[in-house]
């Protein structure tokens, strides 16, 4: 079986985190890092998750009382604008 795309990585990253951490729940990067388990490395899954914080953050749907966060433990809410 020939080696998955980073594309394809991504769409399952994108799949798995959906299911721990939807949209509109705050987490911090390192709680959702836990979260996905043993899948994946914890640079890939703390990659994945920097990834999708940083896409919302592009359309406006992420942040902390008005700053985005820097800090693994910060707690991120998907849903506020």
């Amino acid at each position: 079986m020939p080696a998955a795309s980073p594309f394809q990585l991504f769409q399952r990253w994108a799949e798995a985190l959906q299911v721990v951490w939807p949209y509109g729940e705050a987490a911090g990067v390192q709680e959702v890092v836990e979260r996905l388990g043993e899948r994946w490395s914890p640079a890939e899954k703390e990659a994945a998750v920097w990834k999708k914080c940083a896409d919302a953050a592009r359309v406006g749907i992420a942040g902390r009382s008005g700053k985005y966060p820097t800090d693994p433990t910060d707690p991120i809410d998907l849903s506020c604008s």
